[in-house]
């Protein structure tokens, strides 16, 4: 971040002054008991806690600078500095996008239901190669992260990379007039945060909002085997090949995103032969934690072919690279030098790092799921060569009516899978268990835990030397729990 002062901060966000306007600050903290005199704190009014109850804890801990949405002033902060607004989130998100607009770098844009952090984190390291990059830290990619990385950009960064979550109708549009995008990569259209969402399609719809503030000419890289992202690029092919327009409207999507696909440049990857940027050849070595493939495609009337390793596994990886390759080439980055980038990357904590835990191989995939994401960690299961295969699966939250639907889906495909030992976690995935059940997998092979603390006292009973054990649940199930509880009890 460039230093700025709280006068500027306060012309950025439109707030009122009271206390000392000249000071500098560096920073910005939702923590109470994250202090420091250059630190603003930002307290949010959630649905059970509102910050403003912590604004005298954070002045307490050195906060000398506070936005406030109330009128008053707290007791016993008499040397605090108060930026009164309406709506503390509102106008911290206008002095990010004010903020952001002082920088020309490009930034883009990623999203999709799952691997965005992956498909972040590649594209980071490929274009690293020759750019100074800023990338999304942590998981800053909510309504309030993503406006907290505007604030990191500063003037030695070329690029910016910012992941773009969002589970609600209107936040992608809200995070998009932030950060201003105009390349962007759409990695899947799956059923996360269907439950508030209804269906996929409108899920596509908050994604492809992605899009709204590009300028003419972006660039828009989405995932050519996913249905509904295909049903977007077959559109707008066909838009600008006709000239008739008219196709974009049997896809469900604003208006605004309508008007900017027409003009802007969109592409597709994956591992199919119609796919733009593609991955041929594709071998696994699961013993070596490798993936090799051949990356072939047709970029600006140039046809590149170059062989790539991973050291990941699993075809979606693959695709997460397809794209990463795809934004150097945009970049004018040697793709020899890109994939030193790619090379040279490794797996974030907790989504999907393959570990030897004594004579154990862990799969730690426990920071968040997806039905899609679960099915992506079962394969890459199912391929271990080891004397069992157990999967540890916690729920998938936030589905809606559409929780035990889903659940058994994963269950029938447990069943069809590699899989010698199933275990449970939490209500949902116990319809999972028994799907599988009623598909043909052996009762006795299925276990059913209530919750982590549950499934951290059978582990020691159940697992063995030399298994395979892949864990994976949502952020609230907290299966990393349960990880540590392995790795304490096979470490040697």
């Amino acid at each position: 971040m460039e230093e700025i002062t709280i006068s500027q901060l306060a012309q950025l966000a439109g707030a009122t002054i009271k206390g000392d306007s000249t000071k500098r600050i560096c920073g910005f903290s939702t923590d109470s008991r994250i202090g420091g005199e250059q630190i603003v704190f930002l307290p949010i009014q959630g649905e059970k806690v509102d910050g403003h109850d912590y604004i005298q804890d954070a002045y307490a801990n050195g906060i000398r600078t506070t936005f406030t949405s109330r009128k008053e002033i707290i007791p016993k902060t008499e040397e605090m500095t108060y930026l009164f607004v309406d709506d503390t989130i509102c106008a911290f998100q206008q002095a990010a996008a004010a903020y952001r607009d002082q920088f020309t770098i490009p930034v883009v844009g990623v999203t999709g239901s799952v691997g965005k952090t992956t498909t972040k984190e590649m594209i980071a390291a490929t274009l690293s190669e020759g750019k100074c990059v800023l990338k999304t830290q942590g998981n800053k990619n909510s309504q309030i992260g993503l406006p907290q990385m505007m604030f990191e950009f500063s003037k030695k960064h070329e690029i910016a990379v910012i992941e773009m979550g969002m589970s609600l109708p209107g936040e992608m549009q809200r995070l998009v007039s932030v950060a201003k995008p105009q390349i962007a990569v759409i990695s899947n259209i799956g059923t996360a945060h269907i439950g508030q969402l209804k269906s996929r399609e409108k899920i596509r719809l908050e994604k492809m909002s992605i899009i709204n503030e590009f300028s003419k000419n972006g660039l828009l890289l989405l995932n050519g085997e996913n249905d509904l992202l295909k049903e977007v690029y077959d559109a707008v092919k066909e838009g600008k090949e006709n000239g008739n327009w008219d196709v974009l409207e049997k896809i469900d999507l604003l208006k605004e995103t309508k008007e900017k696909l027409k003009d802007c440049n969109v592409m597709t990857y994956g591992t199919t032969s119609d796919c733009d940027l593609k991955a041929v050849q594709i071998r696994q070595d699961q013993n070596k934690n490798q993936t090799l493939f051949t990356f072939s495609g047709v970029f600006q009337a140039k046809q590149y072919s170059e062989e790539i390793l991973l050291h990941t596994l699993g075809i979606h990886n693959v695709q997460n690279a397809l794209a990463a390759l795809g934004l150097a080439l945009f970049f004018n980055i040697d793709l020899k030098q890109a994939k030193k980038g790619l090379e040279c990357y490794q797996v974030p904590e907790m989504r999907g790092v393959i570990e030897t835990v004594g004579r154990l191989t862990l799969i730690d995939d426990s920071y968040n799921a997806s039905s899609d994401s679960m099915k992506c960690g079962l394969d890459i299961l199912s391929g271990i060569t080891k004397k069992r295969r157990v999967a540890i699966l916690g729920d998938i939250l936030e589905l809606g009516e559409l929780a035990e639907p889903l659940h058994r889906e994963i269950g029938t495909y447990v069943a069809k899978s590699n899989i010698d030992q199933l275990i449970t976690v939490g209500t949902c995935t116990a319809f999972l268990a028994k799907e599988a059940i009623l598909q043909g997998m052996d009762k006795n092979q299925v276990i059913i835990c209530h919750d982590q603390k549950e499934a951290c006292d059978i582990v020691k009973d159940v697992l063995k030397e030399e298994d395979a054990v892949f864990i994976k649940g949502s952020r609230g199930m907290y299966l990393e729990n349960v990880v540590h509880k392995i790795k304490e009890l096979f470490s040697e």
